[in-house]
């Protein structure tokens, strides 16, 4: 969906997540302006902090809206290089935001249930044993 139609024709009210990262630098000011003006709780934004500067003033006021859910660089280190592994990142950072938990690891307690789908290009979708969640792909 182009960028300067997201606001008009996206329905954000379903979606707990987006994150943005278009590899343009006026697609991803039009997708954060559009975002600023929802519910959506969590927004993600990829790349470095230059970056992010630039575009939060670009945008103006309405970085303001966004400055208790923009997480940027978006992503909880956790090691690995290429897509799946910041996808991965991005969804473990989302998971603790979202359902109050602490990252440690999993042989310190089994407790958790997670199941979720990455696929580039497509909608990521998971559920937890008590949280639920659907990222919407903007570019």
């Amino acid at each position: 969906m182009p960028a300067d139609e997201i606001a008009a024709k996206q329905d954000f009210s379903q979606y707990d997540a987006a994150i943005v990262m278009s590899h343009n630098l006026t697609s991803d000011r039009a997708y954060l302006r559009a975002l600023a003006a929802t519910d959506v709780s969590f927004v993600g934004l990829l790349g470095p902090p230059q970056r992010r500067d630039r575009l939060l003033e670009e945008i103006g006021d309405d970085a303001g809206l966004l400055a208790d859910r923009l997480r940027s660089p978006a992503g909880k280190l956790i090691g690995g290089r290429g897509r799946s592994s910041i996808a991965l990142e991005v969804v473990v950072e989302r998971q603790e935001l979202f359902c109050g938990s602490d990252y440690r690891s999993l042989s310190a307690s089994r407790s958790a249930c997670v199941s979720m789908s990455i696929d580039a290009g497509s909608k990521l979708t998971g559920t937890t044993d008590n949280c639920r969640f659907k990222f919407l792909p903007l570019a």
